[in-house]
């Protein structure tokens, strides 16, 4: 796998430089990093950088499959992926990282991994809302706007079954919408 040496340097130094951190959120895997892609001190392009702990040794070849399988994905219907990388960083240098990063995002908790895990990095489209969120905020919904959904979702799982593969965490929040 190769890896875009200015994104991975400018990771491993807080976003700085050609990157900026906006905020990190949870998830079942690992964490979500809002993340600016400067350019003349503008905001170029925002997207999304998840981080996902693995254990030492990990096999090379589980995550350059998995990799493999969202490039596949080129649906409108599935969150865009850009890039992905893995880092190994010495033990406790990942500890200091995020306790700096997370108090610059004004972020309390703290990212569960074990010290010496390595990290696969997935540089994705950015999605600010997800059908858990929504349920939980509108009591009322629209009939229109659900079915729109259903069928895009439909659609998306169908292309990805089409591919000989499963979504292997379906659930409201990881179903993203516009």
């Amino acid at each position: 796998m190769e890896i875009e040496e200015s994104v991975r340097t400018n990771l491993k130094t807080g976003f700085s430089g050609k990157h900026r951190g906006l905020s990190s959120n949870q998830s079942t895997y690992g964490c979500v990093f809002e993340v600016d892609e400067m350019l003349a001190n503008k905001v170029n392009w925002r997207f999304a950088i998840k981080r996902i702990p693995l254990p030492k040794r990990s096999n090379d070849d589980v995550c350059g499959r998995e990799v493999e399988a969202m490039l596949e994905f080129n649906h409108p219907g599935i969150v865009g992926f850009y890039d992905a990388w893995i880092e190994e960083p010495p033990v406790g240098w990942q500890r200091a990282f995020d306790s700096q990063l997370l108090a610059q995002l004004n972020y309390e908790k703290q990212i569960p991994y074990k010290e010496d895990s390595d990290f696969l990095y997935i540089k994705m489209e950015l999605c600010h809302s997800n059908l858990h969120e929504y349920l939980k905020n509108n009591s009322s919904r629209d009939l229109g706007q659900m079915k729109s959904w259903f069928i895009e979702l439909i659609s998306a799982l169908d292309h990805i079954h089409r591919k000989g593969r499963i979504h292997r965490d379906l659930k409201p929040a990881n179903i993203f919408l516009d």
